[in-house]
């Protein structure tokens, strides 16, 4: 029973962790698309630097990909 409750909570934890790195990953992609600029408050995680980066060159295909339409 108590392995049981520390698996769990080990699992909630990490959960929660992933939640946290996803989201600036996530907000990361937003302010590269959108913004065009880094938030400040958010260039301490790794994950939303890199989330800027992924942002960045998907905005960049993105303009490649409509010049060639027109």
């Amino acid at each position: 029973m108590m392995e049981q409750r520390k698996k769990l909570v080990k699992e909630t934890i990490e959960s929660k962790k992933r939640a946290s790195y996803l989201s600036f990953f996530e907000d990361g992609v937003i302010d590269a698309i959108c913004e065009g600029e880094k938030d400040p408050d958010k260039t301490f995680s790794h994950y939303y630097k890199k989330g800027y980066d992924c942002g960045t060159r998907a905005y960049a295909k993105l303009l490649k990909k409509e010049c060639q339409v027109e």
